[in-house]
């Protein structure tokens, strides 16, 4: 079982769109998060919930980064 998911792990490292479109994809989604959550506090101080929206989206977008950042060879031959 671990020999598929090493498989589908190394198909996804060498596939530059699959990188492309779930990095970016991640980006947009944090975009969109975040300036959902910029959008209720309109001047104000921010709520709790929405500091946890606005955290959660800059989580988000830099998974999206570190996915896109990320180089083919990153890890350790064995």
């Amino acid at each position: 079982m671990s020999s598929t998911g090493d498989r589908v792990s190394r198909t996804f490292e060498n596939c530059f769109s699959c990188k492309m479109v779930s990095g970016g994809g991640l980006i947009a989604a944090g975009a969109y998060v975040y300036f959902g959550a910029r959008k209720n506090v309109r001047g104000g101080m921010a709520s709790v919930g929405t500091m946890a929206q606005i955290m959660f989206a800059l989580g988000l977008a830099s998974y999206g980064i570190t996915i896109l950042a990320r180089t083919q060879n990153s890890q350790p031959q064995k």
